[in-house]
């Protein structure tokens, strides 16, 4: 988020200060958007035949970086069939990640629902947590 605002306040200011771009891909700033997907699903485009559509490559955690908190997510499952002692606030920051992604995620079509408050605490109860 601090990168989003360093752009604004550099686009906003007169005289414009240090310049942040390239804005890098971080953890705290998740929300991303495939190019693929915007041209290709959603028709948005800079202008019309800027690109010719990407093919799809698989999507990576640095792209996506709530496919890190899915696979946390198997991984404590893994643990818990193990009888692994399970920690809460691990588990409830990956959930958190992905109730934050945006519908052209790879993980939109899994774990879109997890808006719901009940759907979040069959999950929880999953882990056995209550």
């Amino acid at each position: 988020m601090r990168q989003y605002d360093n752009l604004v306040s550099f686009l906003m200011d007169d005289p414009p200060g240090v310049c942040p771009l390239p804005i890098r891909p971080t953890l705290s700033n998740r929300g991303r958007f495939s190019p693929a997907d915007c041209m290709g699903r959603f028709s948005i485009f800079r202008e019309h035949g800027e690109r010719i559509l990407m093919a799809k490559l698989p999507p990576h955690p640095l792209d996506w970086p709530e496919l890190i908190d899915e696979y946390t997510l198997a991984r404590l499952q893994v643990e818990l069939g193990e009888g692994i002692e399970i920690d809460r606030a691990i588990v409830e920051q990956a959930i958190d990640g992905l109730k934050r992604i945006t519908p052209s995620s790879p993980s939109w079509g899994y774990w879109g629902w997890l808006a719901d408050p009940e759907v979040e605490a069959r999950l929880l109860a999953k882990f056995g947590f209550s």
